[in-house]
């Protein structure tokens, strides 16, 4: 680090300048308006208490009128031991001063830093900052969940020893920082989250939070004592909201910070109903803004709150979403650089959705306890400073594979603290290279490159401090030529390997044959061409397969499909095919009604029957699949149950659930609507008993098709029926309402035979129109009445009273037609 420079200011021996690059920050909070702020100090005495992390002899006070609409003037601040209260001790007592003088005036939405002052502060100690104002501005800038005690009284008291019968609030005003300058490596780690972080449920001036025991615990060990900590955590925010808006402020403009903790997240569960994924999105963005600024980011697993007011299950599984993001997604993919296992730490043995009870001020906080549990789960090691980087990698080399692709490959890194690698590639020997991935493996295939280029390339390694080597040494190749090729893939025109099925009352899947080419791999262009509600193409994608999802129950759809090489040769389109999905439970009067039994029902599911159940029927997990999981063990069809259905009736819904589940410990289940995040549903026990969820994948639920499906969990558990309704309306009670009426799609075999209608010219009842069927016909024909060959069908086709021929000609002619069951409009030909 750089030397101190020092100039003695003339008139003020304590005033010093020193370079900013050394100031390290000992104590910090976040800055904000609030009106818990309103205080009475404009012409008074302000005295404030705070305890720095690490020590120092020379300091500077940071001060802010942020949110101020007018200045704010400091006629004097000074600085003392705290003794308690409003007390200080006077022999530590200094005056600070802004550019030589003792009054300073803060303009509207500015801040200021003092001079640097010569003072010996002492690590872990409480500081009274004693401020006397002028005019203040209507709305004071500071920190409402200060946790310690502040005291004001009118007129100038800053030397008194103690204030005489002073006002007080539990707040800080105006005050932001405090930095040491230090020659050494002094750093600081900035804690960065919510109320867990800025301390709710601790002791009123006990400094008992997790970062106050942090502190002390890197005090206690040589190589971590000139580690300073600043708490920037805030009440009630949100990481994608506060988390990502003041970062800047917050984190990276504090004074040299080398490590970031992040432990945000559980109010965007719990109160803004955010997705993992989103959340996850908001820590990616902090973790490539902090790296960008050389600061290693250590994510913190969010905190269980299943004894808390605000808990579903559908929030414990974003929870756990995102703890799972955080413990298995490392640097290299994306994520934090170390993890901090706070959910490990407190959850409680026997149910990891809530913590532990000694540890909690109200299910979702800790108490003192649990915040020294909290400290005492951070690894000190993340905070020894390593300035060693790893060796440069040695043996790269790079394989033109292709005009497109080159490989690399090089030796592995060995050291104890190697994290991650980084390549870079340049089309000039010798660089300068641009980084084009970081990978923990040494091997890379490097793709979409430009034809008969020369690609130049270097790796470099990073250990878990975030140092990085030198480049290796470089290594070079040439894509091969581009292919003199204008052919598209094969076959051309493209085919069918399996034809547009529906699955679904809202989806149709469909796999083209796979094609091949001479120089590389192959995209499928799926197109839908009826033009109803719904229906969407692929686009150019590299899978053979794809399922059209939001199509409209009981609808017909057409697709065709074509494929073009990696070249851009695009080939003809295949024939069109027609499929029509299929019909599924109609909502009426903000209603829709399910029997459980009645949904398709996959193999690991048993129907049983109960008198007491409603339609005397139930469904229940087979008892060899037993699962305690938080997210599903498996979720192929032969895992779930599925109902298709129709909403017509706009408004915000709630799902309701009748079970009849004899035991708490069979009462549980998964569910899920349009592929959303799965919902855990746990201790939803009793006999006939109703639950319901309101959750926001019920919310406003669109007008159209969708899919409810149900995931198994604890064998045992007994589902009755599904009924999703308006908020506004009654709950259900005893047997629900009535089972609602479904739209039939007679032109799927399948599901008309599920439904217990039969196609009648399918006599054979294998759902294909096939010549079987018409020697069947014949042969009934030739043994039975007419009107007995089938139901409300007669082979008498022409309609003159005799069974001839010419009926036999009809009957051959409407076969050459339905031959093909993939026909459109083929069954109800029939």
């Amino acid at each position: 680090m750089k030397k101190l420079a020092i100039t003695m200011i003339l008139l003020c021996i304590t005033s010093v300048v020193v370079e900013a690059s050394e100031w390290t920050g000992t104590w910090g909070c976040s800055i904000y308006s609030d009106s818990q702020l309103d205080a009475d100090i404009e012409n008074a005495t302000l005295r404030q208490v705070v305890r720095v992390s690490i020590p120092g002899d020379t300091i500077r006070l940071k001060f802010s009128n942020l949110y101020g609409a007018s200045s704010l003037v400091m006629q004097k601040v000074h600085l003392a031991q705290s003794t308690g209260g409003h007390s200080i001790d006077t022999g530590t007592d200094i005056a600070v001063t802004f550019s030589g003088g003792e009054s300073v005036t803060v303009p509207a939405g500015g801040a200021v830093i003092s001079d640097a002052i010569v003072y010996n502060l002492s690590a872990l100690t409480n500081m009274a900052i004693t401020i006397y104002f002028g005019s203040v501005p209507t709305t004071i800038s500071g920190h409402v969940g200060s946790r310690t005690t502040s005291y004001y009284q009118s007129g100038d008291a800053v030397t008194a020893a103690s204030l005489t019968s002073p006002s007080s609030s539990v707040r800080w005003y105006v005050i932001a920082g405090i930095d040491v300058y230090r020659e050494d490596d002094a750093r600081a780690v900035v804690a960065y989250g919510d109320s867990i972080t800025d301390g709710y449920g601790t002791t009123t001036d006990a400094q008992n939070r997790w970062t106050d025991h942090l502190a002390t615990r890197l005090q206690g060990v040589t190589e971590t004592s000139d580690v300073g900590v600043l708490n920037q955590g805030i009440g009630a925010t949100t990481v994608i909201g506060s988390g990502l808006s003041r970062l800047q402020r917050d984190v990276l403009d504090q004074s040299d910070v080398g490590y970031l903790i992040i432990l945000y997240g559980v109010n965007d569960i719990l109160f803004s109903n955010r997705s993992s994924s989103e959340i996850i999105s908001a820590y990616q963005a902090i973790i490539t803004n902090a790296h960008n600024d050389g600061i290693l980011v250590y994510g913190g697993t969010i905190l269980p709150f299943g004894d808390y007011g605000s808990y579903t299950a559908a929030r414990e599984t974003v929870r756990q979403e995102v703890n799972t993001w955080i413990r298995n997604t490392n640097a290299a993919a994306g994520g934090f650089d170390a993890v901090i296992d706070f959910d490990a730490a407190l959850r409680d043995p026997g149910d990891h959705t809530k913590l532990i009870s000694s540890y909690t001020v109200d299910g979702l906080h800790p108490n003192p306890a649990g915040y020294q549990v909290m400290a005492e789960a951070i690894n000190l090691g993340l905070f020894s400073l390593d300035e060693t980087p790893p060796a440069a990698p040695t043996g790269l080399t790079a394989t033109a594979q292709s005009y497109k692709r080159i490989d690399l490959d090089w030796d592995d890194n060995g050291e104890s603290d190697f994290s991650y690698y980084n390549l870079k590639r340049s089309t000039n020997a010798g660089g300068p290279y641009s980084q084009i991935a970081s990978v923990t493996v040494s091997s890379y295939s490097d793709t979409d490159l430009s034809a008969s280029t020369a690609y130049y390339y270097v790796v470099t390694a990073v250990d878990t401090s975030y140092n990085e080597s030198a480049n290796s040494a470089e290594s070079q190749a040439t894509t091969h030529d581009l292919p003199d090729d204008t052919d598209p893939p094969t076959p051309n025109p493209a085919t069918w390997s399996s034809v547009p099925l529906a699955v679904s009352g809202s989806a149709i899947s469909m796999t083209a044959t796979t094609g091949s080419d001479l120089y590389g791999p192959v995209e499928y262009s799926f197109e839908e061409t009826s033009g109803n509600p719904g229906g969407t193409d692929s686009g150019w994608q590299t899978s053979s397969s794809y399922t059209d999802t939001g199509l409209s129950l009981s609808t017909q759809y057409t697709y065709r499909v074509r494929m073009r090489d990696d070249l851009g040769n695009i080939g003809s389109y295949s024939i069109s095919k027609s499929a029509m999905t299929m019909g599924g439970y109609e909502e009426s009067g903000g209603v829709l009604s399910m029997e459980a039994e009645n949904g398709l029902v996959g193999s690991r599911w048993l129907i049983g029957t109960d008198a007491a159940a409603s339609n005397d029927a139930y469904i229940e997990i087979d008892p060899a699949y037993n699962y305690t999981g938080t997210t599903p063990e498996c979720t192929t069809a032969e895992c779930l149950a599925t109902y298709d259905f129709n909403i017509s009736t706009n408004g915000n819904y709630g799902f309701w659930f009748r079970t009849q589940s004899y035991s708490g410990d069979d009462d549980s289940f998964f569910w899920r609507i349009d592929s959303g995040s799965w919902i855990f549903e746990n201790n939803r026990s009793g006999f006939g008993s109703w639950f319901s969820t309101d959750n926001a994948q019920v919310d406003n639920l669109s007008t159209g098709a969708h899919v409810l499906e149900i995931g198994y969990r604890e064998n045992g558990t007994r589902l009755d029926k599904f009924v999703i309704q308006l908020d506004s309306l009654t709950a259900p009670s005893d047997d629900g309402p009535a089972e609602s009426n479904q739209s039939i799609n007679m032109a799927n075999c399948q599901q008309a035979q599920d439904l217990g209608y039969r196609l009648e010219a399918d006599l054979n009842g294998d759902c294909k129109i096939e010549m079987p069927d018409l020697m069947l016909l014949i042969d009934q024909w030739l043994s039975t009445s007419p009107a007995a060959v089938a139901p409300n069908y007669s082979p008498d086709l022409v309609a003159d009273n005799e069974i001839n021929l010419a009926d036999f000609a009809a009957i051959a002619d409407q076969w050459l037609i339905c031959n093909d069951p993939e026909t459109a409009g083929c069954i109800n030909n029939w």
